[in-house]
């Protein structure tokens, strides 16, 4: 089966974020933070705003980004270098669980990343590009027997959040480092018991896998990894326990401080959306990212 018996093929056709208004519509570009969506923007004279959902955007340029692919569940306008795939409902294949299928989709198509380079863009191939449904049916069977909640973030939970936070708060304010051992990714395999987390964008910055039970080790779940190097500042959720390896910096809310896992995931947005301030030669280290003001 191809991604053209699936699903309809379309195409962002928006300029880069900075050339529009500021708004609370998403805007999804090639980049693979925040699944795609580069920030937020108010109404595009001529924009193409996509509002079959649920649907998939896949990066169809960038280098680095190619062939990321989220699903959505929110209108959106994409830029040019993104194609958006929206399901041929009348396909017997979407009859049930839709949100499943759409993941372990997306995740196939990621995995069909090393097929395409800068001199083999995705562009024109997306309808031809094979799927292999014995391996989506089998991821499709391993999401639906962990029943995933899909949640979403909406603008009063922003709102809601920000509301108890004072204008001027650093993110030292707010969390701790978790100091544990560190290991490298190396020491990382296909299996394991405990989630390795590195300065990656992807896969919720999980590199592989480790065996140990070693309490120094580990970081707690409910917690945000932050990366202080390669892409400094890139922040995700990690719900459950995992350890880490020397690039990375684990937060933890301070004792006596619980945050809701939607609190979390708007923290470590507000905490990655101050990336630009750091680079190569200025890693964010705790000494220079727990100072930082996030509000």
């Amino acid at each position: 089966m191809k991604v053209g018996d699936l699903f309809e093929v379309k195409r962002g056709n928006c300029s880069g974020l900075e050339t529009h208004a500021s708004g609370t519509i998403a805007f999804v570009s090639a980049g693979t933070s925040n699944a795609g969506v580069a920030g937020f923007v108010s109404k595009i004279s001529g924009g193409r705003l996509f509002k079959d959902l649920p649907c998939l955007s896949v990066a169809a340029n960038g280098d680095g980004g190619m062939a990321f692919a989220s699903p959505k569940n929110a209108e959106f306008y994409a830029t040019s270098d993104v194609a958006v795939l929206v399901p041929k409902w009348q396909h017997a294949f979407w009859q049930t669980d839709i949100q499943s299928k759409l993941i372990a989709v997306a995740a196939y198509i990621r995995k069909q990343r090393w097929r395409f380079g800068f001199g083999r863009k995705m562009s024109t191939r997306f309808a031809d590009l094979d799927l292999d449904m014995s391996v989506i049916q089998s991821i499709i069977g391993a999401i639906v027997k962990t029943k995933p909640k899909v949640k979403t973030i909406t603008q009063a939970d922003v709102a809601a959040l920000l509301a108890k936070l004072p204008n001027g708060v650093a993110i030292h304010d707010l969390f701790d480092m978790v100091k544990r051992n560190t290991f490298e990714n190396s020491e990382a395999s296909a299996y394991g018991t405990v989630p390795l987390v590195s300065a990656s964008s992807n896969n919720n910055a999980v590199v592989g896998f480790i065996e140990t039970q070693n309490p120094k080790d580990i970081v707690p779940g409910n917690t945000i990894s932050v990366a202080k190097d390669g892409v400094p500042m890139i922040s995700r959720v990690q719900a459950n326990p995992y350890a880490v390896n020397t690039h990375v910096v684990p937060l933890q809310a301070k004792a006596g401080t619980k945050y809701t896992d939607k609190d979390l995931a708007i923290i470590a947005a507000l905490i990655e959306n101050q990336g630009w301030r750091y680079n190569y030669m200025r890693a964010a280290a705790w000494g220079r990212m727990g100072p930082q003001i996030i509000v």
